[in-house]
């Protein structure tokens, strides 16, 4: 993937329309690797609530269960989206393999920025979204560039120093675009009055549509940063 030029960030119109272009030439690849985590995770959260549904309390503990499964199932499916991300080369199942080793530290860079997040939002609002900015780039340098948990959130501070506006503002930008989709989405879906099952089967279809979409579009974002800050 192309970056753009060192002094400045590719504006948001022109990032998402090099995401929809990146996906469109890679989505038999990019679709399997969503859809394994986004239904896999559905099916799992369905089962719970219908257990919830007929047993009730003393369900607690499989439902826990399985909301432990589906936040590994996450982790692993969104950091072998990555690795597919990183070498085009690779099939869905060959990213998935190679994305268990990745696991634990993901799963670790993960709590630890909720954690730093969270701190900053119970200080005050504004040192939360600064600090989330400021992170936000963990998991792709975490993959891209084989860190741990620590360095990781390190250099994706470092890389944000001095662009943090210009990140916010495309960030802010992917926020809106994702949720004027989904939004619309939602207004057809509640238009045809469709199962909630069904519903919930549509809008995790639609995820796995998406979701490479806005992912490449922040790869794009980190790759340029990365590439002004090695040129200074």
């Amino acid at each position: 993937m192309e970056t753009g030029a060192k002094n400045s960030l590719t504006r948001p119109a022109e990032l998402l329309g090099r995401a929809i272009r990146y996906e469109r030439a890679h989505w038999r690849r990019l679709m399997p690797v969503v859809a394994i985590y986004a239904f896999g995770g559905l099916a799992l959260q369905l089962f719970s609530e219908s257990g919830f549904r007929s047993m009730g309390k003393p369900f607690f503990p499989v439902a826990a269960a399985f909301v432990l499964a589906g936040a590994f199932i996450y982790v692993w499916g969104f950091a072998a989206l990555l690795l597919a991300l990183r070498d085009d080369r690779l099939d869905w199942q060959r990213a998935y393999r190679g994305a268990l080793s990745y696991v634990v530290r993901y799963a670790v860079a993960w709590l630890l920025y909720a954690l730093i997040v969270m701190a900053g939002v119970l200080a005050l609002v504004i040192p939360g979204i600064y600090l989330a900015v400021q992170f936000s780039f963990v998991s792709y340098v975490l993959v891209f560039e084989n860190t741990g948990a620590r360095e990781a959130l390190r250099r994706s501070r470092m890389y944000v120093r001095g662009r943090w506006w210009a990140v916010l503002w495309r960030e802010v930008a992917l926020g809106l675009m994702a949720m004027g989709a989904y939004s619309f989405v939602l207004l057809i879906l509640g238009i045809l009055q469709f199962p909630d099952t069904l519903t919930e089967l549509l809008l995790t279809g639609a995820n796995t549509i998406v979701v490479p979409i806005t992912s490449v579009y922040v790869l794009l974002m980190y790759k340029e940063l990365k590439h002004g800050k090695n040129s200074d």
